[in-house]
């Protein structure tokens, strides 16, 4: 084994010496999203100097793969067919398109932030808690992803699953500079344990 890769032992004292619980007291539900504070957004926001934005989400593509938890689903509740020839029979007052969309958030092909409650470590939430408070019929009731609501802006990545940083990446060789501000805003969804989001670099 390379002498730059721990082992799994070394890995496994990890949740130990780095853990996070009981550090902002037991009733806890945001971990280090304690540490965004409106000091840390300033600096954050400092960073901006030309007001180039670059997205770091991948697209999601409605294309089924072998390796999807689930194929993303996109359907067309009304569409467009029939306005223009006045062969459309509907109640609605308006003409438009509408659009419904399902997806699988947790894996590896869509742009998302966990909630706290998306993992459990020997039978236990962040904090401590019982991971029963993750139910398929309530949700997440504690340490939901909503908690995030007021948007995450920081220094650098943060924590994202499955970012697309190849643009990112050429943004910044070009400049030679390898910091900005990066903006995170997931749904607002009642007892999730994720988001999707499209995180914005503004450099």
């Amino acid at each position: 084994m390379p002498a730059n890769i721990p082992s799994e032992a070394e890995v496994l004292t990890y949740f130990d010496n780095l853990s996070n619980w009981g550090r902002w007291g037991s009733d806890d539900q945001l971990g280090t999203l304690n540490l965004l504070s409106a000091a840390k957004t300033r600096q954050a926001t400092a960073l901006v100097q030309e007001g180039v934005t670059v997205s770091c989400s991948r697209t999601v593509d409605w294309t089924p793969e072998a390796d999807h938890m689930a194929t993303p689903l996109h359907f067309m509740l009304e569409s467009g067919e029939g306005w223009a020839s006045g062969d459309k029979v509907t109640a609605r007052p308006s003409q438009a398109a509408t659009d419904f969309f399902g997806m699988a958030v947790h894996g590896y092909h869509i742009t998302h932030i966990d909630g706290l409650a998306h993992f459990f470590w020997q039978g236990k939430m962040y904090n401590g808690r019982p991971p029963h408070l993750v139910s398929t019929g309530l949700g997440a009731t504690v340490e939901s992803v909503e908690l995030a609501k007021p948007c995450i802006v920081a220094m650098g990545l943060w924590i994202l699953d499955n970012p697309n940083l190849e643009d990112l990446a050429a943004e910044c060789q070009k400049r030679n500079r390898w910091e900005f501000m990066l903006s995170i805003n997931p749904l607002r969804l009642f007892n999730a344990t994720g988001s999707p989001v499209n995180p914005i670099a503004i450099f």
